[in-house]
């Protein structure tokens, strides 16, 4: 998941979340039609995506993401464009999920976006900056 990740933008969550279930055998409609709810998605289960904030686009692909039972998840900067509510929704679902399986988040918000126990590993770079150019 992450805020690049594309969505079919001419249907509506709700067609959106059929096609995903059809497709993907390991998806979880009913725990995700609960996680819709709590992200105070239901009323807009019927608009377009395209129509969606990015936002709601950003809750979405949580859902989509969070709800596969796979081993492993991969989460780019979960938090991008969430309010402070979807980043409290967030953190209570990927806490659910953990020790169910291995979320893997890139983050350059640690605290925010990990709100986890567990093993860390940064990967920033530390420039000299003697050696960098404008």
């Amino acid at each position: 998941c992450s805020p690049a990740m594309t969505l079919f933008e001419d249907l509506s969550m709700e067609e959106h979340l059929k096609s995903h279930f059809d497709f993907v055998k390991t998806f979880n409609l009913k725990n995700a039609r609960l996680d819709l709810e709590q992200f105070d998605l239901i009323k807009a289960m019927h608009k377009p995506i395209s129509t969606l904030s990015s936002g709601m686009k950003q809750r979405f692909k949580l859902v989509l993401a969070l709800n596969n039972d796979v081993p492993v998840i991969f989460l780019d900067e979960p938090c991008s464009n969430l309010d402070e509510k979807g980043i409290s929704v967030y953190k209570d679902l990927i806490t659910k999920n953990q020790g169910q399986k291995l979320i893997i988040v890139a983050t350059n918000q640690p605290l925010t976006e990990f709100p986890l126990t567990g093993n860390t590993l940064d990967l920033s770079v530390k420039l000299n900056p003697a050696t960098t150019s404008n």
